[in-house]
């Protein structure tokens, strides 16, 4: 997930920029329900969005745990889940660290851990 986390973001701020708006027929001169600066009230309104909110809280959570990881972790982290190839399994990614498959198994839960512990 983290890998496409920012386009996630991206089409979220697209959606919420240019809102699927049904037609209005209704050609009548009566006045604007939206009072005031349509700009700033856009941007309220992406700031106060709850995916958006949620989105950005796990891209932070995941950065924070990455950040306080040791070397090893963030070697095994990037090759597991930030690699775009998606090419590495544990068996790989213990030949290419050389470190056994059980203790990338054991890093990689207690790096999952501590990121769902930063989540709440």
């Amino acid at each position: 997930m983290y890998r496409t986390i920012d386009n996630q973001i991206k089409r979220r701020e697209i959606e919420l920029q240019a809102p699927w708006v049904k037609e209005d027929t209704n050609v009548g001169g009566s006045r604007s329900s939206q009072p005031g600066n349509p700009v700033e009230n856009k941007y309220a309104f992406v700031l106060s969005d709850d995916e958006l909110i949620r989105l950005d809280a796990i891209k932070e959570g995941i950065e924070s745990v990455y950040a306080a990881a040791d070397e090893d972790t963030q070697q095994i982290v990037d090759l597991l889940y930030f690699d775009k190839l998606n090419r590495y399994t544990l068996v790989k990614t213990a030949m290419e660290t050389h470190i056994s498959r059980s203790t990338i198994m054991r890093m990689r839960d207690k790096f999952l851990t501590a990121v769902l512990e930063e989540l709440g």
